[in-house]
């Protein structure tokens, strides 16, 4: 289980990171390194956010199950994209209206407050 707090600061810090090294690379003019470190930076970061995702799903007592689709519709969504450069037909339509309605639904479970008790998942985080 994972708190609020750890899940935003880790949130911050690849903000953090990832900005300042995107507006280097564009002030450069390296589009094609930019890209690979688009690449490289999902790659390195990917399962520890889905990790923290998924912690952070089960402090409120919901299943992984919502981090499982949330991540499988996205990874459509880029792979898609970047295979096809400009999204086009009917799934370049349906995909971004399943991907909003559950990122909204992902950001509200990341806001709400911890179950104050223990759950299926453990113990609560943070107790001292």
């Amino acid at each position: 289980r994972s708190s609020r707090s750890e899940v935003w600061f880790v949130t911050l810090a690849f903000f953090l990171i990832w900005v300042p090294v995107t507006f280097i690379f564009t002030f450069l003019n390296a589009t094609k390194m930019l890209l690979l470190l688009q690449i490289l930076w999902g790659l390195v970061t990917f399962w520890p956010g889905f990790a923290l995702l998924v912690r952070r799903l089960h402090d409120i007592g919901r299943s992984a199950m919502v981090a499982i689709v949330f991540e499988s519709v996205y990874i459509l969504w880029t792979i898609y994209v970047n295979i096809f450069g400009d999204p086009v037909g009917l799934f370049a339509v349906i995909l971004p209206l399943v991907m909003l309605p559950l990122a909204i639904v992902v950001l509200c479970y990341m806001l709400r407050r911890s179950q104050p008790h223990e759950n299926r998942y453990g113990p609560v985080p943070n107790v001292r």
